[in-house]
């Protein structure tokens, strides 16, 4: 998922993407490549277009944390001792790196990427609403994806429905 959208929906989708007591700890962590933010479970990758002066990871909820306070105005560096501050005028956060960005999982990239188009704010939060009625059955694959076709969202898990027209027509995610 390529995405542009506002703070809250930044955070929402972090908390989705990046798991909580992976068995692999390093993927509880958000990748700053230079260019963008990076979060996968190894199934969904989520980037989100941000730049930074040096590549870093930070663990998914302490980047909530940094959205949360500061929204997407803010500025971070990282210092010697691989703490990365976070700054927006008066203000700082600073975090420890857990670990050095060469270690996040290096991902096959998508040679035929194809773009469908933009997705306006509400299909955006649409799609993050959807997510919530997914399956998590390892016997119906199928139920575990939200579907974007024919200018519609759905999801279910087979006992509730979530469905939508998207606003921009994109079909076929």
């Amino acid at each position: 998922i390529y995405m542009s959208a506002t703070t809250k929906q930044i955070t929402r989708a972090i908390k989705i993407v990046a798991p909580k007591d992976s068995t692999l700890p390093v993927l509880e962590s958000v990748y700053f490549t230079g260019n963008t933010i990076v979060a996968t479970d190894l199934d969904i990758r989520l980037y989100i277009p941000f730049k930074v002066p040096e590549p870093f990871l930070v663990n998914a909820l302490q980047v909530c944390d940094v959205f949360d306070a500061f929204g997407v105005n803010f500025i971070p560096s990282v210092d010697s001792d691989r703490k990365i501050h976070f700054r927006s005028g008066n203000r700082a956060i600073k975090v420890t790196e857990q670990f050095p960005a060469e270690e996040y999982p290096t991902l096959r990239e998508i040679e035929d990427f194809k773009e469908l188009g933009s997705l306006s704010e509400r299909d955006v939060d649409n799609i993050l609403i959807a997510s919530d009625f997914v399956g998590n059955d390892d016997f119906r694959p199928v139920m575990q994806h939200v579907a974007i076709m024919n200018g519609e969202i759905a999801a279910t898990e087979a006992k509730h429905l979530f469905w939508t027209e998207t606003d921009s027509g994109i079909s076929g995610v």
